[in-house]
């Protein structure tokens, strides 16, 4: 993980604070948290990412009740809001967990993280021989 630098503001009020601790991103924007999510893309996975959550108190736990059957622009929705939520600036990276039968295309979400220079990892859950393997 990267430290946290401190950053002059671009452009503030005279009387307004002008620094600040941050993390610098690979594509130039700043958080200021420094966050690891584990990523469901299916509810079917919300189980595996919590009890991640649970073994790594590091890690954030984001489910949510969707991926499974969607498609058209509810699945586009659920795919941006995703997207957004790992490509944050409070994120440092992500661990992206399928279940591998949704209709989300998990290896194009993980894919469009790692493009903005963010850390991330596909972990499918069928893929790797169930729960407790995913886990590993």
């Amino acid at each position: 993980m990267s430290m946290c630098t401190m950053f002059e503001a671009r452009s503030v009020e005279e009387k307004a604070m002008r620094t600040f601790w941050g993390y610098p991103r690979p594509d130039g924007r700043v958080g200021v948290r420094n966050h690891i999510l584990a990523l469901a893309t299916v509810v079917c996975a919300n189980e595996v990412v919590k009890a991640a959550e649970r073994r790594l108190p590091e890690l954030v736990a984001i489910t949510h009740q969707h991926g499974c059957a969607q498609g058209g622009e509810d699945l586009q929705q659920t795919r941006r809001t995703l997207l957004h939520t790992a490509t944050h600036p409070n994120v440092y990276g992500a661990i992206i967990v399928s279940l591998g039968c949704e209709t989300m295309d998990s290896e194009r979400l993980a894919e469009e993280v790692a493009a903005t220079g963010k850390p991330c990892v596909l972990v499918g859950i069928q893929e790797e021989g169930g729960t407790r393997a995913a886990l590993r």
